[in-house]
Order: structure tokens, then C-alpha cells, then sequence
């Protein structure tokens, strides 16, 4: 199979999926859900969503900063500006095909400011990383505020459906099976690795592995590792702002606290995790969410796919205009530049 036939069916499997889970979220909408779904649309307060979104394209700016810090600690000093374009069309890329993006920015970089691919590939998983992290420290201070409140949410919605039987995954037989597996496929790996050491294509790959380790241990090369840590409480910090400040478009939902932001913006990014680009997957997650807080269903669910379209349409428009302005200075120049 083709590198690019794999991509075309991945993209096709990704927004089919988003598309089943439209149709399936939809299709449980009664006549007079819909036109209450309807109703929230006409009364929105759009400018609150625009502003939300507003916010939340900022928080990328941010992103961008981070990752040139950490650009900066393996050696590599881009500008500025080919950095916070190269992050604005991550995002519209990762809307095209999975992970596609991520490639997108460290592409751009090497064409621009000659950042090697595998350094700045290195650097991107470690900032992978930790944005698990923020968001799993999100939903730790959203369970700690609220627990009563997630907990039920947790229990009805996903924990009681897990019902299946694990006592034959937990086995001594099974598990020997499993690590002699893995030692098996190991084994195999490294005495084909020494085998073909010398074929150009393991050099390159070993190369590669070596920039993207390296990329990875850039953290430790931080000159200022507490800013670091403040442009990531930044960008997160900037996701629950979009939230809280779109609250303001509908009546039902002004008056619900800013802590339900941080529930929102950890069940939501699980949304983007389960379909591409969050497309489905995002408004009857927030639509559920906000329930606990005394919105109804129709009404979370109109908002969440308010929120979702404004952003999704700015992170295109953004995507394109910044590929647009990075094209522009695509070069191989080996000299450092800095824009302060």
C-alpha cells in the first residue's frame, strides 16, 4: 500500500467516524430538541464566541514561544515568525489528516530557518508530552474542585460500562505469553539492527533516532525553565478562558462558574483524541458536561457546536493565510537568525 493511499483512508476512516457520531448524536434529538438547538443558534451572542476564539488562536502564539525555547536549548534559533506560522498551520493540517501537522510545522522550519527535521520532530514530542501532562493536571484540579459533581458524571456515562471480564487478561499464562512476545520481538530487532548496521537506510534511521532523542533531552538545556512552565500554564490556561468567556453568548450558560472550564476543556480534549479534529465527538461531550451544571442537554450541545465551528473555521483561516506568509521565506540559509 502507497504512503498516500494510507493517508487518503486514514482521513477517510477518521471523518467517517466524526460522521457516524453526528449522525448517532443527532439522531437522538426529538422535533422539539432540534428546534430548541435551533432557538440557541438564532439567540447566540456571536461575539462572545468570536471573541472565545479570539483567545483561544492567542493561546498558539504562546505554543509557539514554547517550542522555540526549546529550539533554542539543541541550538537552533528560527524566527520567530516562521515559528508561530509553522504552529498555525499545524493545526489546519492536523484537520486534513492525522497528525499531519505535526510534520507540516517541522517541514516548514527546515525550509525556512534549516532546522533539522529530527531535532525539531524531538522537540514536538516532548511538547506532546507535556500538554498530556497540563491536561491530565486539569482534569486533576477539576476532579479535586468538583468531585461529587465528575464523579457521577464518570460513573454514569463511562465507568458503568465497563463490564467486561478481565480476569483472563490477568493470567500468570497470559502474561508469560505477552513477555515472551515482546522479548521475542526485541531480540529479533536488535539482531537485525547489528546485521544491517552498515546499510545507508539503518544510518539514516539511526541519524534520525539520535536528532529526535537529543530533541527529546532539550528540556534539560532550558536556560529558563519557570518561563517554560509559564507559557505552558498560558496555553492551557488560555483553552479554559475561551470557554469561560463563550459562556457569555447564551443565558443559559452565563451564569455557570469558570471551574466547569477546566471539566470542559479535559473531556473536550478527549473528544479531539477520539475523532479527528473533534468533529462530533465535541459537542454532545460538552453538551453532557454542562448538564452537571444545570444546562440542558439541547442547549450544551448547540453550545458546543458553536464553540467547535468558530474555532475549527479561524484554525482553517489561520492554517491558510500563515502558509501563505511562511511560503514566502522558504530557504536552506545554514546562518542563525534571531527576531527579537
Amino acid at each position: 500500500m502507497s504512503k498516500s493511499l494510507g493517508n487518503v483512508l486514514k482521513l477517510i476512516i477518521s471523518l467517517g467516524l466524526g460522521a457516524l457520531i453526528v449522525w448517532l448524536t443527532v439522531r437522538q434529538l426529538t422535533a422539539a430538541d432540534i428546534e430548541v438547538v435551533k432557538g440557541v443558534f438564532r439567540r447566540t451572542k456571536y461575539i462572545w464566541v468570536i471573541l472565545g476564539a479570539s483567545v483561544g488562536m492567542l493561546s498558539n502564539v504562546a505554543r509557539a514561544e514554547r517550542w522555540k525555547m526549546l529550539l533554542n536549548s539543541v541550538g537552533y534559533h528560527p524566527r520567530r515568525s516562521n515559528v508561530i506560522y509553522s504552529v498555525f498551520v499545524m493545526y489546519a493540517g492536523n484537520l486534513i489528516f492525522p497528525r499531519l501537522g505535526e510534520v507540516s510545522r517541522c517541514t516548514l522550519l527546515y525550509k525556512t530557518d534549516n532546522v533539522p527535521v529530527d531535532k525539531s520532530i524531538g522537540t514536538m514530542v516532548l511538547e506532546r508530552v507535556v500538554d498530556v501532562v497540563c491536561m491530565l493536571l486539569i482534569g486533576a484540579v477539576a476532579l479535586i474542585l468538583q468531585y461529587d459533581l465528575l464523579m457521577k458524571f464518570l460513573n454514569e456515562k463511562f465507568l458503568s460500562h465497563l463490564s467486561f471480564d478481565t480476569s483472563k487478561y490477568t493470567s500468570s499464562y497470559f502474561i508469560l505469553f505477552i513477555a515472551i512476545l515482546l522479548v521475542a520481538l526485541i531480540s529479533v530487532f536488535i539482531y537485525l539492527f547489528f546485521k544491517m548496521r552498515s546499510h545507508p537506510f539503518v544510518v539514516k534511521l539511526e541519524g534520525f533516532v539520535r536528532g529526535m532523542i537529543d530533541g527529546l533531552l532539550s528540556i534539560r538545556k532550558l536556560q529558563n525553565p519557570l518561563l517554560f512552565i509559564f507559557y505552558s500554564i498560558v496555553i492551557w490556561g488560555m483553552y479554559t478562558a475561551m470557554i469561560v468567556i463563550c459562556y457569555n453568548s447564551l443565558p443559559e450558560t452565563s451564569s455557570v462558574g469558570a471551574i466547569s472550564g477546566f471539566a470542559i476543556v479535559f473531556f473536550g480534549g478527549i473528544a479531539f483524541i477520539v475523532s479527528q479534529g473533534g468533529i462530533g465527538a465535541y459537542p454532545p461531550i460538552v453538551g453532557l458536561v454542562l448538564v452537571l451544571y444545570g444546562v440542558p442537554y439541547e442547549v450544551g450541545f448547540a453550545f458546543g457546536w458553536l464553540v467547535w465551528a468558530i474555532q475549527t473555521a479561524a484554525v482553517i483561516t489561520a492554517g491558510v493565510v500563515s502558509l501563505l506568509l511562511v511560503s514566502r521565506n522558504f530557504t536552506f540559509n545554514t546562518t542563525k537568525t534571531e527576531l527579537e
